[in-house]
């Protein structure tokens, strides 16, 4: 505030932002000083399928529980579809937790309820992880003329508006409160009409807005610091018209005819063969390796999955005792999100193993017993600037030898290594030919 003649002059600054009033009213109402320090977060991914499911995990970290409660309370919400598939884990440092759990009717809100079950003596030692994972059957609504028809009475405000949504609200003190949202590639509504807003019509929401992020298409994030412990905020998008859709369907045709191409074991070998031959020549053949090929399906009430469809192929020159077995089918699930195959929409990746150490962490990661590292690459094939979801995963597993493998790992994984992704992506593309090559002979 400055005076100029004939008088005050106010400008508009911003002395602190929201996330900061927000922490310190909610450091000041916590009655211990411990509790002060607010080191708990909440991470809420809702998944919605092209049949129509909403598949959501929930994740609270860092979360102690209340000596207080004797049950844990997690309220969910929907107008439309069955709630099924509720799988809940609670770990500690020392140990892990799978408690059976009940589900109990809001009286107040006839679309929602609570899951609940009892907090044990042993889940208080200190801070836990608690994950709840389930599914809404039937509850997501993709295109707008899906939600026309849905009943007045069952769309609630936000839908009764044209708009699909999803929404996140901290039951206590967070640090952070993030929403994901992943909507099929074909069914993404346009980047500027997804938007983000406070629950409870607060005129302000411009933060709100701000901190919606398009993270690829059918990809959207929401990060909240520090929010209000019981307020909501929610994305929300207009789903497309039904004739869009129907224009962007080309990925998706190209990944049934993959699975259907593979479907014949014999085919799905021939693919592999494929890849494998044209690594006969490369730095990796120095080593043991074993490699499988996966392809997605969704089939009925079970999420999108991984299927192992041909392998393991053993490869190499190198002798191995190792025997490992790929695991037959992989869901998708964010209780597994440090797994390989679950940051393979952004592309290729690779992990490995200490030397001549295993941790407890390997198994989230995807490793088998004598598998020293991994490398996972997916397959798809497209020319849009962005890629399109994987239709199958190649799995590389390098195995113990009677060599020591420890010096050509660290060369071959080295960053300034571009050969082996070349030779990966070589072998790759050979995949993808002999795929081509099997449906043109079928026209």
């Amino acid at each position: 505030m400055t005076y100029q003649s004939p008088g005050w002059e106010f400008s508009e600054s911003l002395l602190f932002d929201p996330a900061a009033v927000r922490q310190a009213r909610l450091r000041r109402n916590q009655r211990e000083l411990d509790a002060r320090v607010i080191q708990s977060e909440i991470l809420k991914v809702i998944e919605f399928t092209r049949d129509h499911n909403m598949w959501v995990d929930t994740l609270y970290t860092n979360w102690q529980l209340s000596p207080r409660d004797l049950e844990f309370e997690h309220r969910v919400a929907n107008s439309t579809g069955e709630l099924d598939h509720i799988q809940i884990r609670v770990r500690s440092r020392q140990r892990e937790f799978r408690p059976a759990h009940t589900i109990k009717p809001i009286h107040e809100d006839p679309h929602a309820r609570t899951i609940r079950w009892r907090i044990t003596d042993a889940m208080r030692e200190g801070p836990v992880d608690v994950e709840i994972h389930y599914c809404w059957l039937g509850g997501g609504l993709l295109t707008a003329e899906e939600l026309e028809q849905l009943p007045p009475k069952e769309r609630g405000p936000v839908r009764q508006d044209g708009f699909e949504f999803a929404a996140i609200r901290a039951p206590g003190p967070v640090a952070v409160a993030e929403l994901i949202v992943l909507l099929p590639n074909e069914y993404r509504p346009d980047d500027d009409l997804v938007l983000a807003e406070e629950e409870g019509g607060n005129p302000d929401q411009t933060e709100s807005a701000e901190r919606a992020r398009v993270l690829g298409h059918g990809h959207y994030a929401l990060r909240i610091p520090y929010p209000p412990i019981g307020q909501g905020y929610r994305l929300k998008w207009k789903p497309p018209p039904e004739q869009n859709v129907n224009q962007l369907t080309a990925n998706v045709l190209a990944a049934q005819e993959f699975v259907r191409i593979t479907s014949a074991a014999h085919s799905a070998d021939a693919l592999l063969k494929a890849f494998c031959d044209r690594l006969e020549n490369t730095e990796l053949r120095k080593l043991a390796t074993e490699v499988t090929l996966y392809a997605y399906q969704n089939r009925g009430k079970d999420r999108q999955v991984l299927i192992r469809i041909a392998g393991p192929r053993r490869t190499g020159e190198a002798e191995t005792d190792g025997q490992t077995s790929p695991p037959q089918k992989v869901l998708l699930s964010v209780g597994d999100n440090q797994a390989l195959v679950m940051a393979l929409r952004w592309g290729p990746v690779s992990f490995r193993r200490g030397p001549d150490t295993e941790s407890a962490n390997d198994a989230q990661l995807g490793f088998m017993p004598d598998e020293v590292a991994l490398f996972c690459l997916p397959i798809r094939f497209s020319q849009q600037v962005i890629p399109p979801p994987p239709w199958g995963v190649v799995r590389l597993a390098v195995l113990k030898s009677a060599e020591s493998v420890t010096n050509q790992l660290d060369a071959l994984l080295s960053p300034n290594n571009n050969r082996i992704w070349w030779n990966l992506s070589a072998a790759t593309a050979a995949l993808l030919s002999e795929t081509f090559e099997k449906i043109a002979a079928e026209e």
